[in-house]
């Protein structure tokens, strides 16, 4: 026994030693190899965490520096959680879908799901443009169409359009609701409940709004705004698009080294697209009807839609979400019916638009926002309550979590 705990002794003593040379090395495939949680019996290993990890960190601005920080390392721990407490869920919820008879999408109702997906990608290009403004200081040498490549890629990447993965999040999403509304009971909300929520939200949004009116265009995405510092302008908007029909070609044109023709194939198309507009514009000052010449040639799918016929899109002074040569043209408008010039986008098209009314700025009326606050408070009862179930769910299928695991 002495001889056996002797030897023991002298193990640990060297692999003290041999630690503190650094001569243990860290095991990459050991360590991607660990459980680091189990549901219902089922091994969740680090290195699915990681995968996701090593793809999305950057967009927490986490690199080799970074890191091995306490800031960075804070981050990254989070991150990683994020990661699997998404794929505990989806795993709750491939057992509930079969539990209930979820049954899988149709085909008709994948493409409806697809269709959405393209009509999302189409409205990023304002977040693709900024992007590219982002990258532009870091790559000087690079052409426009490059830049935009670039620029889309990192987009598409960061919003998982070009993996898929955002179609397979609309497909999980819509069967979830399904099955929500098999398990969830509701309660009506009464006007006396939405008009509370109104008046307590918008003491404090006059506050925040004040002080940006980037908060503005955060309640837009977030909550529902209910005050705004700047006069709002409401226009609709005929676009006369003349990139994306040539990109492909002309990316093709710039990979072969063929760049002057790249850029003769743009021009080209920009003129193309400049005497259309200009045709637009000539026969609207003869007195043609804004909203046909609109449903005839406006090549934004969104501007022919019933609410913006109507209504028109909204602008207000500072908005980043539209392009500035857009959000200066609009708010120089005066009288509703006013047409704007023909407004050309570098590198994409042009617009014409008409001003069909604009909202002082101020308080926007409870009439105007309450159906949209029902909808958000109802949205936001029903995610508490699935959050309420899922806990629930977790502890039914006996969920260990070794977060530790997930601290290196």
């Amino acid at each position: 026994m002495k001889k056996r705990l002797a030897f023991l002794a002298a193990v640990v003593m060297m692999m003290t030693m041999l630690a503190g040379c650094h001569m243990v090395e860290y095991d990459e495939q050991s360590d991607r190899l660990q459980v680091v949680a189990v549901i219902d019996g089922e091994e969740i290993l680090k290195d699915s965490i990681l995968d996701d990890y090593e793809t999305y960190k950057s967009y927490a601005y986490i690199d080799e520096d970074s890191e091995n920080t306490e800031y960075g390392k804070t981050v990254a721990h989070s991150l990683k959680m994020q990661f699997l407490n998404d794929i505990v869920e989806e795993k709750i919820l491939e057992r509930k879908f079969e539990e209930y008879g979820i049954a899988e999408l149709s085909d008709e109702e994948k493409a409806e799901l697809q269709k959405e997906v393209d009509e999302y990608v189409e409205s990023m290009e304002n977040i693709i443009t900024t992007e590219m403004e982002t990258l532009r200081p870091a790559y000087p040498d690079y052409t426009e169409e490059k830049l935009r490549d670039t620029a889309e890629y990192n987009v598409m990447q960061k919003y998982g359009i070009s993996d898929g993965s955002y179609l397979q999040e609309l497909i999980t999403e819509r069967r979830k609701e399904m099955l929500l509304d098999r398990v969830i009971v509701e309660e009506p909300l009464t006007d006396a409940e939405i008009e509370a929520w109104y008046n307590e939200n918008i003491e404090i949004q006059r506050k925040d709004m004040d002080e940006s009116i980037y908060n503005y265009a955060l309640a837009q995405s977030d909550s529902i705004p209910l005050y705004c510092p700047r006069d709002r302008y409401f226009v609709r908007v005929i676009y006369v698009d003349y990139i994306e029909g040539i990109r492909e070609d002309a990316k093709e044109l710039r990979e072969d080294g063929k760049r002057e023709e790249a850029d003769a194939l743009k021009e080209k198309a920009r003129a193309k697209a400049e005497d259309e507009a200009n045709n637009i514009m000539e026969q609207l000052k003869n007195g043609a009807d804004f909203e046909t010449l609109l449903i005839v040639h406006s090549d934004d799918d969104y501007s022919k839609e019933e609410y913006f016929l109507e209504h028109g899109f909204e602008v207000y002074s500072g908005q980043r979400s539209n392009p500035a040569v857009v959000v200066n043209a609009a708010i120089k408008l005066e009288t509703p019916g006013q047409l704007s010039e023909v407004i050309h986008h570098d590198g994409y098209g042009y617009y014409i638009m008409e001003l069909v009314r604009i909202d002082d700025k101020g308080d926007i009326p409870l009439e105007e926002v309450h159906d949209d606050i029902y909808n958000f408070l109802y949205e936001d009862a029903r995610y508490e309550a699935y959050l309420e179930l899922l806990e629930e769910w977790k502890e039914e299928y006996h969920l260990v979590v070794y977060e530790n695991r997930l601290k290196n």
